[in-house]
């Protein structure tokens, strides 16, 4: 079976003539003034458009093939495919939110209602029908010549229930037509296993009192700061504690460190994970790991520092009525004091749920909980973007029972450049800078449409975290079925944050009122509730010109615009938004102490229809210095439309880099002007022509930038 490169990289190379050549500078004037969607030109494809049988797209094979031969009777046909999720076996709990991404049309027949069967209900999906680019860059015109295609996503959060046995389930999808006929199609089969994976480890209580499971999640941890962190737990004076470690594959150097500073301590657990899982997974698997016996479960960094009455103090702070207690931290550098409080730019909003959902204010290496909420907290829920065990957990405690805080600091969180996260306050960009960039834009029409395109695909690539948050919120309730009918109603609000524009602009309204800190999270969501059905409008609107542009690549004519005039020049109000000139502006960075240092690689773009030979090598290069300990970001020159959901799917077909997107930060800086955080101390790698000449103050930054160049086989030869 072809995996998705098959399927979407089926091109030749182009052939230039001298005309061709001639004609490419010219060009370079259009290329700047491509409307709202970038219709990059790509290597001509082969001529002989026929199309296998059976193909996958985004390594799901098609059902419901048409069949196309002449004087055959027609019969409406649903042609699907499943992107999210992957796999296809879940533990299922106390309940599973599935989350469910793919498409799915009717050529010539648009569908009007779309439902899922999972052979216990039918479920609406209400985000139908949405624009996918390249779902139609491979159907049409040859199975699709209507380009119904374009409109194809499906997005959906199915409910599955707790199961006492397991189970295969086939899920079918059901088209309502705009004809008014009914047609069903197989999607895929799923295998779902009774509940959480718990494998408790046995082990032997080392004192009296309440006993506490420590849970520490580890990857390649400075030694340093890992010594200081384990003695700073065997310096407890609650002495009834034990330590699972689990090593998410970490360097052998590395593993050999951890096991050298736990030797001859039966108090410590050492398991290794067989590959990787990256944090989030790895927290999940620590926890499954918890004995029976446990009575409370804390949990641990790698590379923080207890204070020695932590345990003690966090377990006292914990009455009978509540399940979770946290404290306060302070940050440091090295050995420097930055705060004693981890709270010096926002306020802590534990006590509202809603703000939980949307901020939270909960951190995992702060927090001690009771074990009997585990069987609510295990399997955690699916990660689309950027989920968080920490803000899970506390939301599993909250509806269970409540969470108790601490003020006072009762361990150091250390800021360093091999952090998962660090303790950087930033407030989210809502409607009002789209508002301010669209304005920004008005000068001229290539600029605005420019600002347009740009702000549209980041709006539905924020939309991910809006479903996130759905998909915890549908888990919550399918796992506490007797939660109380204040915080179910907040849980039921949180799915309509995907499904419409009421909701998101009413979480926007109340959340003005009443001056929460959630750092506009829900202005991002309101932003991304709108951008991405405007998104779809603007392809509706736009579809006859964008079909003419497919079905051009598709028979290999107009491979590159119309010039104006051969050998024409820019004028002086083109410069700007040329993409040449576009290109080699600097970026803009804001420099604070408070950033963790960060090595960033100046990338053009991360596009799936490209990903080979270089982009992998620098990808390659991306993960092994994160291996190495550091904090990567890839930092995207060129612009970008990327779903992360998708992303992450989609790379596990590539062998070497499947942990991509789970282990390397992505940022997009297609607009110069706005800004990248970074540390003194960053360290920047450009990849091309364009990142190098990408200079900007502070000078000092741009004196530790290093050019890589690439021998044949990608391996990185130079980097000066």
């Amino acid at each position: 079976m072809a995996n998705t490169r098959d399927v979407l990289s089926r091109t030749t190379s182009n052939r230039w003539n001298s005309a061709n050549v001639g004609a490419l500078f010219a060009a370079v004037r259009q290329l700047g003034i491509q409307q709202f969607f970038e219709f990059r030109k790509e290597p001509v494809a082969d001529k002989d458009n026929s199309l296998p049988a059976k193909i996958p797209v985004a390594g799901i094979p098609i059902t419901g093939q048409p069949d196309l031969r002449e004087n055959t009777p027609q019969h409406p046909k649903l042609m699907c495919g499943l992107d999210v999720p992957s796999s296809r076996s879940f533990h299922v709990g106390k309940g599973l939110a599935l989350y469910l991404q793919g498409w799915a049309f009717c050529p010539g027949n648009p569908i009007r209602r779309l439902y899922v069967l999972d052979g216990t209900r039918q479920h609406e999906i209400k985000n139908h029908s949405w624009a996918r680019p390249d779902v139609v860059h491979y159907f049409h015109p040859a199975q699709d010549p209507t380009g119904g295609s374009l409109f194809s996503e499906f997005i959906t959060i199915l409910p599955i229930e707790e199961i006492a046995e397991p189970e295969s389930r086939e899920l079918r999808l059901l088209a309502e037509l705009k004809s008014g006929e009914m047609i069903e199609q197989s999607l895929a089969v799923f295998e779902f296993q009774p509940g959480a994976n718990r494998r408790p480890v046995k082990v032997k209580w080392p004192a009296k009192g309440a006993k506490v499971a420590i849970c520490m999640a580890a990857y390649n941890p400075p030694l340093e700061l890992l010594k200081r962190q384990i003695g700073s737990i065997r310096e407890q004076n609650h002495r009834n504690w034990i330590c699972i470690i689990t090593d998410d594959s970490s360097s052998a150097a590395s593993r050999n460190d951890i096991l050298d500073l736990i030797e001859n301590d039966s108090r410590f657990v050492y398991v290794k994970n067989k590959e990787r899982k990256g944090f989030y997974n790895n927290f999940e698997e620590c926890l499954s790991l918890v004995p029976v016996n446990a009575e409370f479960v804390a949990l641990a960094d790698q590379d923080d520092y207890w204070h020695s009455d932590k345990l003690t103090k966090l377990i006292h702070a914990l009455p009978e009525s509540k399940k979770l207690a946290f404290s306060d931290c302070r940050i440091v550098t090295g050995r420097e004091v930055i705060s004693d409080t981890y709270w010096t730019d926002r306020k802590n909003e534990y006590t509202d749920f809603l703000s939980l959902f949307l901020a939270n204010s909960v951190t995992g290496a702060a927090s001690l909980f009771r074990s009997d909420i585990l069987d609510r907290i295990l399997p955690f829920p699916q990660r689309l973007m950027d989920a968080y065990h920490d803000q899970w957990i506390a939301l599993a405690a909250e509806v269970a029972g409540g969470i108790s805080y601490i003020e006072e600091p009762l361990y150091d969180y250390h800021q360093h450049g091999a952090n998962v996260i660090g303790q950087v306050i930033k407030r989210y960009r809502g409607v009002s800078y789209s508002i301010g960039a669209i304005l920004k834009g008005a000068k001229n029409k290539r600029a605005l449409l420019d600002a347009g395109r740009t702000l549209l695909q980041q709006a539905r690539a924020d939309f991910s975290g809006a479903l996130e948050k759905a998909v915890f919120a549908e888990t919550l309730r399918l796992r506490n079925p007797g939660m109380s009918s204040t915080l179910k109603k907040t849980a039921n609000r949180i799915p309509r944050l995907t499904t419409g524009i009421f909701e998101p602009i009413r979480l926007k309204i109340s959340r003005i009122l009443r001056r929460h800190s959630t750092l506009n999270v829900e202005g991002l969501l309101m932003n991304a509730a709108l951008g991405a059905r405007a998104r779809n409008l603007a392809y509706r609107l736009r579809k006859t010109k964008y079909l003419r542009y497919v079905r051009k690549i598709k028979t290999g004519s107009e491979v590159l615009p119309m010039a104006v005039a051969a050998g024409g020049i820019l004028s002086i109000e083109d410069m700007e938004n040329n993409w040449i000139f576009r290109n080699i502006q600097p970026l803009t960075l804001h420099v604070s102490r408070r950033e963790p240092k960060r090595v960033n690689i100046l990338l053009a773009t991360i596009d799936f229809k490209y990903i080979f030979g270089g982009y992998i090598g620098m990808f390659s290069l991306a993960l092994r210095l994160r291996r190495e300990g550091f904090l990567v970001r890839i930092v995207t020159m060129e612009r970008t439309e990327l779903d992360m959901t998708l992303a992450r799917e989609r790379i596990k077909g590539y062998p070497g880099i499947e942990r991509l997107f789970d282990d390397i930060e992505i940022e997009h800086r297609h607009d110069r002007k706005e800004e990248l955080f970074v540390s003194p101390d960053d360290r920047f790698i450009a990849t091309n022509g364009w990142g190098l000449m990408s200079r900007t103050a502070p000078a000092e930054n741009w004196d530790r930038t290093v050019s890589c160049s690439w021998s044949r086989n990608m391996n990185p030869i130079s980097c000066l």
